[in-house]
């Protein structure tokens, strides 16, 4: 099964999601984590690309199947998305941390795109058997 809505770019409409994930994960082992992936991500989009500028907007896409996938879709610009730790980001920094926390948090993530024509960001969460990675 997959669900799919688009949401306008506004920090607003982090709880909306955060109720959206919540409500489609409600009957999973890991819906938690579901939500907090979910919230990172869309935090993300919304701090650092063109989806939290006037007129802006991303779109969250689950996938459920033995696994579930989460992805957030992002209109692109200034940065590049990045899991691993960014040159000049301690561990004592008050931010960079949230990709990493996903990237723990999560049997497998990844990133397609690029800052001109958007990003797909995803992570997935295993629900026992063998991880089926997520198509961005």
């Amino acid at each position: 099964m997959i669900w799919r809505r688009v949401y306008p770019g506004r920090l607003d409409q982090v709880g909306q999601v955060r109720s959206w994930v919540k409500a489609q994960c409600a009957d999973i082992e890991g819906a938690d984590d579901a939500v907090l992936i979910a919230v990172e991500l869309v935090s993300n989009a919304l701090l650092h690309t063109r989806s939290g500028e006037p007129g802006g907007w991303f779109g969250v896409e689950l996938s459920r199947g033995h696994d579930l996938c989460i992805a957030v879709h992002d209109l692109g610009g200034r940065s590049v998305p990045a899991f691993n730790t960014a040159e000049g980001c301690g561990m004592l920094a008050e931010h960079g941390h949230g990709l990493r926390l996903v990237a723990a948090s999560a049997a497998h993530v990844g990133i397609e795109g690029d800052p001109v024509a958007g990003h797909t960001v995803w992570a997935g969460l295993s629900a026992g058997g063998v991880p089926v990675p997520c198509a961005g």
